[in-house]
This record gives structure tokens, C-alpha cells and sequence, in this order.
């Protein structure tokens, strides 16, 4: 068996590639979201196209949330989202969805959740949002967003989502 480290994104999208059911749930593993939040997702499945999460209260250091803060507003000014949390780990999302998303991914692999969101948007996906408990972080610390990495992801990040906004 070969090990080969795809990073987040490029796990995720793999994941979402060899996926067969008819409904996908996203979610980290760390502790953060709450088991309990998953009926409240699944409710909104006949609904929407695309749930995506909203951490209410979110538990995240503050520079975590600054940081994620300012790339919304990126977002928003160039995908005219007004999701509260675009960048949420917990999303529901419908077979159709992930074909006609899923070969599209690949420019932000530290910012899967943005990328998937934007893509959806243009792609005029129906696109719900559910409030979610937020938990501090259950077992280990983040990997991707140390401080000496977060200029050159919110760099690579920022390109490519101009790069989507871009593409028509």
C-alpha cells in the first residue's frame, strides 16, 4: 500500500470522488461539531441542494476567527454570499452536487469549504444554512494554520477564488 498525503483538500475531494450514496455529510473529526447537530442538517436535505453549517459561537482561537472573518468578506465581495460561515467543515450536499462540483476542485487546498461554496454559487446550486453548536477542539492542535504558513494561505487562497470568479 503506498502512503501518499493529499492534504485536506485533496483528501476531501477524493473522498467526495469515490462516494456512491445519494447524500454526502462533511465533517472534521476534531471535536468541534456536535453529533447531535447532524438532524437539524438532515432536516433541510429536501429543502436545499447544499446544506452548509453555521458554528454559532464559534470556539476557535481569535486569530482563527479574524482570519476567517476577512476571507469572508473577500467572498462575499466577489460571490455575493451571504452565508454567515462559508468555510464551515459540516456540509450536506446532494449526489448531483458533488458531480458537478467535485471536477472542478482544486485551487484552494487549505480552503476546501471555500472553494466548494463559491464553485456551488456559480453554479446556482440551492444552497441552505444551519446553525450548529461550536466545541472547543476536542484532541490536537491544527497542522494547516500556524502562524508562519497563514500569509501564503490566505495568498494562494485569495488567487484562487479570484481564479474561480474569473473563470465563466
Amino acid at each position: 500500500m503506498v502512503d501518499i498525503r493529499r492534504g485536506y483538500g485533496g483528501a476531501m475531494t477524493a473522498a467526495l470522488r469515490s462516494s456512491t450514496t445519494p447524500y454526502v455529510l462533511t465533517s472534521d473529526s476534531d471535536g468541534q461539531s456536535d453529533p447531535s447537530d447532524f438532524w437539524r442538517v438532515w432536516e433541510m436535505r429536501e429543502k436545499f441542494d447544499l446544506v452548509v453549517g453555521w458554528r454559532v459561537n464559534r470556539a476557535d482561537h481569535i486569530s482563527r476567527r479574524a482570519m476567517s472573518k476577512s476571507f469572508k468578506l473577500f467572498h462575499k465581495s466577489l460571490f455575493g454570499t451571504k452565508l454567515h460561515d462559508p468555510s464551515c467543515n459540516v456540509m450536506l450536499m446532494k449526489r448531483s452536487v458533488i458531480d458537478l462540483i467535485v471536477p472542478k476542485i482544486g485551487l484552494l487546498s487549505e480552503g476546501f469549504q471555500w472553494e466548494f461554496v463559491a464553485r456551488a454559487m456559480k453554479a446556482g446550486v440551492k444552497i441552505g444554512e444551519v446553525p450548529l453548536n461550536h466545541r472547543p477542539r476536542a484532541s490536537g492542535v491544527t497542522v494547516v494554520y500556524k502562524p508562519s504558513r497563514v500569509p501564503g494561505i490566505a495568498w494562494r487562497n485569495g488567487i484562487g477564488l479570484l481564479k474561480i470568479w474569473l473563470d465563466r
